[in-house]
């Protein structure tokens, strides 16, 4: 089963949206998980319609922003307890040996970061590709 979890950076663009359905088609993606949807429900039920998963899970804006959304197919069981999922470029370390340049990180920062990880639970699931972008 593949997945797809993006910070789409809202979907008011009909490129975006075109491009997620493509996406959708030809990764033949299962679940679809969407951060900073910037979109009502209204909206958000076309995307669905326009990327053809018959399952969607909103978590509405609150601000001009934000918004969360899941969509998944029909032959996927899912049951959304919240909450349930949090993934996403948090900028900020655990490691000084994740930054390259700039100004250091203090070892008190890092280890504030690490301790809010550990009380919620995450597990860092790493990553692939290059170590810096």
């Amino acid at each position: 089963m593949s997945c797809l979890i993006w910070n789409c950076c809202g979907l008011g663009n009909p490129c975006i949206v075109n491009e997620l359905a493509e996406m959708v088609r030809a990764k033949d993606l299962f679940v679809v998980f969407l951060a900073e949807t910037w979109a009502n429900e209204v909206r958000l039920k076309d995307v669905k319609k326009k990327i053809q998963l018959k399952n969607m899970f909103v978590s509405p804006r609150t601000t001009r922003g934000g918004g969360l959304v899941l969509f998944w197919r029909e032959s996927v069981d899912i049951l959304v307890e919240v909450p349930w999922l949090c993934a996403g470029d948090f900028n900020e370390l655990v490691q000084s040996e994740e930054k390259l340049g700039g100004n250091r990180i203090s070892h008190n920062q890092m280890q504030l970061f690490q301790d809010a990880n550990d009380a919620c639970g995450f597990i860092d699931l790493g990553y692939s590709g290059s170590k810096f972008t």
